[in-house]
């Protein structure tokens, strides 16, 4: 990921999105589909324009992933809306889904290198807590980007989107909570909304395509929806507790 820009002279919203590498195969569509997002989304009536940032494919490790996240981080302008994009084997051709909580603990799994975490959780997560939510359920962000779908034709129309309670306890969910978590210990006043979503995991090159409009719905969707502006109320007061 490059520089963020300065917001002085912009009224644009800065998004970062991120994809995994491969790991099973030499094809991972959550990262093969970066390229294809645009940099920027202009203003429309109800929304402000976005800038969307990407960043290189996160190894399926755990010791990536934790290295991974303060990096994504070290700049002068944060972004406001951060969104892990990972594959679902078993989600259906058209069926993507958005987490809405990540768990601390029980990450047994081997990752790509075959290594796993001593307890399956890590140590110095102990005193967060077990949960941590996103809270995209409590928000009209499902709707919002089905109407843009369906606006998108009849392949569009055809895409599912739910939110779903169980990430996986994989590389999915683990990095979702080790952002969660790493904004949740920083106590930060101005940290960004978290996401993460599913996309299927079997791909072609015009899955891709589709996926890459999914996202960009959802960050249209994500920031009209009023999401965001949490961050500047009761959200800050929940990462400090």
């Amino acid at each position: 990921m490059g520089p963020l820009p300065s917001d002085s002279d912009s009224a644009a919203v800065h998004v970062l999105v991120t994809g995994f590498a491969p790991f099973s195969s030499p094809f991972n569509p959550s990262s093969a589909l970066l390229p294809l997002l645009p940099t920027q989304l202009p203003s429309t009536p109800t929304s402000p324009p976005i800038t969307i940032h990407t960043a290189a494919p996160i190894k399926v490790s755990y010791p990536a992933v934790l290295t991974a996240v303060p990096e994504l981080f070290k700049h002068d302008t944060l972004p406001r809306l951060v969104l892990h994009i990972g594959m679902n084997r078993a989600a259906e051709k058209y069926s993507f889904s958005l987490e809405t909580h990540a768990r601390r603990d029980f990450y047994y799994a081997p990752d790509v290198d075959n290594e796993t975490l001593p307890g399956g959780c890590v140590d110095e997560w102990a005193k967060r807590p077990e949960e941590l939510p996103t809270g995209i359920e409590t928000f009209d962000v499902i709707g919002r980007c089905k109407e843009l779908l369906l606006k998108g034709g009849a392949s569009d129309a055809n895409v599912t989107l739910a939110l779903s309670d169980d990430a996986g306890r994989y590389l999915c969910e683990f990095l979702l909570y080790a952002d969660l978590s790493f904004w949740w210990a920083s106590r930060a006043t101005e940290a960004p909304t978290v996401l993460f979503l599913h996309i299927p995991g079997d791909a072609e090159q015009s899955d891709l395509e589709r996926d890459a409009r999914v996202v960009v719905a959802l960050l249209r969707s994500v920031v009209e929806s009023g999401l965001l502006e949490r961050r500047a109320t009761s959200e800050s007061s929940n990462l400090q507790q």
